[in-house]
């Protein structure tokens, strides 16, 4: 503000070494001792923030492991000093839990995705981390360099919703848990609610402080028997498509919350302030948008179950939808972030797609990626890796969750790029978790051994896993629009896709299980209501899909070049598979085109027989005629 000291600088209590600096002054006009005074100037200030943050630190909580009175970081963090604190190895470190005794530590699971094993750029990039604000970095180092087990994971004051009681520790603990916050990785876990909004929070400008905000939004809630039986369509029916919830933990916690809301005696929501502090606001978001999606794509016997009609669902889901998007600002999802918020936003991409609202998904879509990779579960790699997890990983079922969730990022990122001018924001060679595991949601459980299928073998997660191999391919697609290598890249990639598309059938077919162990294996996967030939269709679609925009920016040249004609009918072929495949079975057309994504595969085959119907002459009537009933098929089946 061009006064000396600055506001900001007085405000953070540091007037006495603000300086004022000569804009008109360029850096190559100064000297070298004139730099390296300034150089010194912000090591200092540095020096003097941390030095003042380490001593808020409790001696089992301090990061370097050095007395208080070493008034001089850089000495204490040097090479020769953290050498001794931290022995380590030629190789890597040992991993937690697997050391005879407590002298050995983990390497930085943070820093090695870098390609750096080195504790001093460990150190380097943790200062920078307090400098930058970079909550969730420094608070993962900080327990890493805990050579005592920490409690940091089941003792946070860091909440998605406030506080209104903490428990009770020391002073000093409270100080260092201050200044190093740890944003949640599922907040059902560290949530502690409060039923009024904090005074900090941004809401607090529009609603009164001591509104009763919880009771508010389970006041949005159906009756009782409603949600119970909206919850169930949505498993049966509608889980399959998206598949980023692990269903026995999630009905459990529903359960709980159903507990919670809803009196015994009543179907209506209670409004008890000592039952409804324990709500947890960021799973109850998941459960609004698992309502909304219910009654968006409910069916007719669900209908006449709720006696309600369809008219009066589509107006429920909007208020569902409202809800959910209430619930993620009440719980401040962008400065909090959880899984919850995640499978949330994942469930509210659905349903914005459906209502055309694609800007709206794709501006969520790019926060959800970011809160992920800021939690980590960019770098969980594979259950294959036998590697060691500590805190919140240490629990199998949230690792294979995060895993759906990353994946699914993974699929709506690239998938959508061609529209966004190519654009996504997960890089290949940034992606270090691995493909989630093939298996069903009750053989997913926390304290016993991964229970992995065989590939061939169809399982709860055989349709998304193979939605992952396909979008692995159209990405290699969208990347070669942006600088075109050819048409031998078509051809490599034709031959990719026809052979994914050979084994997908093979995917959902009975898996033999006369294999010696045989009596061990669990019975297989016996979906509900036909969703496995739904799944099979869908797959089958999206090959199709994946062919026609391979081939269609040659579809043009195909009617004048003959070296792309295989390519122009290539096109039509899929054009009319796609059609086919959909008009198939009116009773599975009929759910599967409720789906946005499956409509628009039909809308993009239209197309190209619209292309070639334009392209025929007038003088071949029964072609043309051919090509009108093949499009009025493909109106009629869409209205």
């Amino acid at each position: 503000n061009r006064a000396y000291p600055c506001a900001p600088c007085i405000l953070r209590g540091e007037g006495d070494v603000c300086r004022e600096v000569d804009k008109n002054q360029t850096s190559s006009s100064k000297s070298t001792t004139e730099t390296l005074d300034d150089v010194l100037h912000r090591v200092t200030v540095l020096e003097r923030a941390v030095s003042h943050l380490s001593k808020l630190l409790p001696p089992d909580l301090n990061a370097s492991g050095f007395d208080d009175s070493d008034s001089s970081v850089s000495t204490a963090m040097s090479s020769s000093s953290m050498s001794k604190s931290r022995p380590q190895s030629s190789s890597r470190l040992v991993p937690v839990g697997s050391a005879s005794d407590g002298d050995v530590y983990p390497e930085s699971v943070i820093r090695s995705s870098y390609g750096t094993g080195s504790t001093d750029e460990d150190v380097a990039m943790m200062l920078e981390d307090f400098a930058m604000g970079h909550r969730v970095n420094r608070s993962r180092a900080a327990q890493e360099l805990d050579p005592g087990p920490s409690d940091l994971y089941t003792h946070r004051q860091m909440t998605a919703y406030g506080s209104q009681s903490a428990p009770p520790r020391r002073e000093s603990h409270e100080n260092v848990t201050r200044s190093l916050p740890l944003t949640p990785v599922s907040a059902t876990d560290v949530f502690v609610p409060q039923l009024g909004l904090p005074d900090h929070h941004p809401l607090a400008l529009l609603i009164d402080i001591n509104t009763n905000v919880i009771g508010r939004l389970v006041s949005v809630l159906p009756a009782k028997s409603h949600c119970m039986t909206l919850v169930t369509f949505y498993f049966e029916r509608l889980e399959w498509y998206s598949k980023v919830l692990h269903s026995p933990s999630f009905l459990s916690d529903a359960h709980q919350l159903i507990g919670q809301v809803f009196p015994t005696s009543s179907n209506g929501p209670l409004c008890d302030y000592s039952v409804l502090v324990h709500v947890s606001v960021p799973f109850l978001s998941v459960y609004f948008m698992v309502l909304c999606l219910s009654l968006h794509l409910i069916e007719p016997d669900t209908c006449r179950i709720l006696n309600i009609g369809f008219d009066e669902a589509t107006e429920l889901s909007k208020k569902m939808y409202n809800a959910a998007q209430a619930c993620l600002y009440v719980s401040d999802f962008i400065g909090n972030h959880s899984l919850e918020a995640l499978q949330c936003l994942i469930l509210m991409g659905v349903y914005q797609q459906n209502l055309d609202e694609a800007d709206s998904h794709w501006a969520l879509l790019g926060s959800a990626i970011k809160m992920a990779q800021n939690l980590g579960i960019s770098r969980l790699g594979s259950e294959s890796d036998n590697k060691t997890y500590t805190g919140i990983w240490t629990s199998v079922i949230k690792r294979e969750v995060a895993r759906r969730i990353w994946w699914s990022l993974v699929f709506n990122d690239w998938s959508h790029a061609a529209a966004h001018n190519g654009a996504y924001s997960i890089h290949p060679s940034q992606n270090h978790t691995g493909f989630p595991a093939n298996i069903n949601d009750v053989d997913l459980v926390d304290g016993f051994p991964l229970k992995v299928r065989p590939i061939m073998e169809y399982t709860e997660m055989t349709l998304s896993l193979t939605r992952f191999r396909f979008v692995g391919i159209y990405r290699e697609i969208v990347d070669n629009m942006q600088s075109p290598t050819g048409y031998d890249f078509v051809t490599e990639i034709d031959a990719k896709i026809r052979k994914m598309q050979e084994e997908v059938p093979r995917y959902f077919e009975e898996y033999n299980l006369n294999t010696p162990d045989n009596s061990a294996s669990p019975p297989p996967y016996n979906p509900a209501q036909n969703v496995k030939q739904l799944e099979l269709t869908l797959c089958l679609l999206m090959g199709e899909t994946r062919q026609l925009r391979l081939h269609r920016p040659y579809l043009f040249k195909g009617y004048k070049d003959r070296k792309y004609a295989k390519s122009r009918e290539q096109c039509i072929n899929s054009a009319r598979a796609i059609l086919n495949l959909l008009k198939s079975n009116d009773e599975q057309s009929a759910i599967l085109l409720k789906w946005w994504m499956v409509l628009f595969y039909g809308f993009a085959a239209s197309v190209v027989l619209f292309i070639d119907l334009c392209h025929h002459k007038a003088d071949n009537g029964l072609e043309l005629e051919m090509r009108r009933v093949e499009l009025r098929e493909a109106l009629d089946l869409f209205k």
